[in-house]
Order: structure tokens, then sequence, then C-alpha cells
């Protein structure tokens, strides 16, 4: 309500009245936020936006995602991006929005996420129980080796009993008890290992096989049972040749 009044100099006057009548324009939502533009594979990633409307109520927006990354959810009520990767890689371009009741929207700038590498420990096969005899060496013992980024690998071997198994019984593919190699990604290698019992020592021994690639390393082991053999007696004592005389059969 406006009122305009006349005044002259005799002190006259008069009024008059106008109304105004101011009519609501919508304002658009805002937007903001900073996501993380980096995740490490196997690690969850979550990215939850914050908007803000003076119109409107905050639960009458709805968020959109362009060019989502196919390891992530989005949740269109909330604005959350999350999910968690498995493998390495980018997703580029990544834009959210959000609209109001009457289509009217903001956006964050356009954002990209990478996905970066977890090294993956190496991973061996188990071996089962093993037996031999005593002094005798083990039929070849085979096992497989991979690994998902490949590269370089050791493999050692040691016993809890190096009476029993002493460290050079133990040979990797003829290498002996450490064997370096290089794989491709991905590769599977198919190796084997012999065991030769010390000298005349029977028993049980657990052998562990350790897989490193530099950065982790994984372990398996199996038991050996070196079965105990008779030996043939032996003289330990060298008897020089001996003489006597004859008997005298008339002697008294």
């Amino acid at each position: 309500d406006i009122t305009m009044t006349l005044n002259d100099s005799e002190g006259g006057s008069d009024a008059r009245h106008v109304y105004l009548n101011v009519s609501p324009v919508n304002d658009p939502p805002t937007i903001s936020g900073v996501p993380a533009t980096e995740v490490y594979e196997e690690m969850l990633y979550s990215f939850a936006p914050a908007a803000a409307d003076v119109d409107n109520d905050l639960t009458d927006l709805t968020f959109s995602i362009q060019h989502k990354p196919s390891w992530a959810d989005f949740d269109e009520t909330t604005g959350v991006l999350s999910g968690t990767p498995q493998d390495v890689g980018k997703t580029t371009g990544i834009i959210i929005s959000v609209t109001d009741p009457y289509g009217e929207s903001a956006s964050l700038a356009a954002f990209d996420i990478e996905v970066k590498n977890v090294n993956d420990p190496p991973e061996v096969s188990d071996i089962g129980s093993q037996a031999t005899e005593e002094d005798t060496t083990t039929d070849p013992i085979p096992f497989t080796v991979t690994d998902t980024e490949g590269g370089r690998l050791l493999i050692s071997a040691t016993s809890d009993d190096s009476v029993l198994i002493p460290p050079n019984g133990i040979d990797i593919g003829g290498f002996g008890p450490n064997y370096a190699f290089s794989l491709l990604p991905g590769e599977q290698r198919e190796l084997s290992l012999t065991v030769t019992p010390g000298a005349n020592q029977h028993g049980t021994a657990r052998i562990t096989l350790t897989v490193n690639d530099g950065e982790d390393h994984t372990e398996t082991y199996f038991y050996l049972m070196v079965t105990q053999v008779n030996d043939a007696p032996e003289f330990t004592l060298e008897i020089a040749n001996q003489t006597t005389e004859e008997c005298d059969p008339d002697a008294a």
C-alpha cells in the first residue's frame, strides 16, 4: 500500500492510495562440494554434494548425473555418488546437477575420478602332505604361482627342522631353496621342488614356501614324513689277519 499526498500553499491536500503486488519469482537451487578425484581399487568411494534452495524444500529437489562411473551407484534423492571400484581406470567429465520442481537447476563443475592400483599379493597353490624314505629324495612336488600385476617374484623354501631337512636339501626347479623369476600380468607358472632328507634322518618336518613380489608375500606349507629304513649292520672295527699254531693231537 503506497500513499501519495498532494499539498497546496493554502493548506489544502489530497491523497491517493496505490497498491503494489509483488509476484514471487522462483530462484534456482544451488549446489556445492569438492569431490575426491582419486580412489584406490577395492576401496570405498563416496561423495555427497550440498544443495540449497530459498524457495523450495530440500525434499522437493532431485539430483542427476552425467558420465557416472560404471562401478558406482548414484542416489537421485540425496545426490550421493558411491561405490567400490575393482579395477584401475579413469572416468572423465562427471557432472552432478540438482533440479527444483519448476525445472530450475544448478550443476557442479565437471570432474574426473581415477582409480589407482593396489598391489595384489602373489598366489601359490596348496601342497598336500608328502612322504619319502630315509636317505631318499622325493619325486618332484608340483605347485603353481601367479600374480595379478606380474613382475619379479622370489620363492623361498625353508624347513622347521634343519637336521631332518637341511637348507641345501630343498631344490626349486634346480635353483636351490631360493628361486627368482618374472611373470606376465595374470600369468600362472607351473613349478616343482624336490626335498632330500639329511643322511640317516627320519621324522616329520614342516616345509614353508614363501612367494614375495617386493610389496606383499604369500605363504603355503606342507608336511614331509621321512620314514625310517633299516640299515644293514656294518663292521666298524678293522680286524687284522691273525695266525695260530696247528694243534698237536698227541700233546698232553
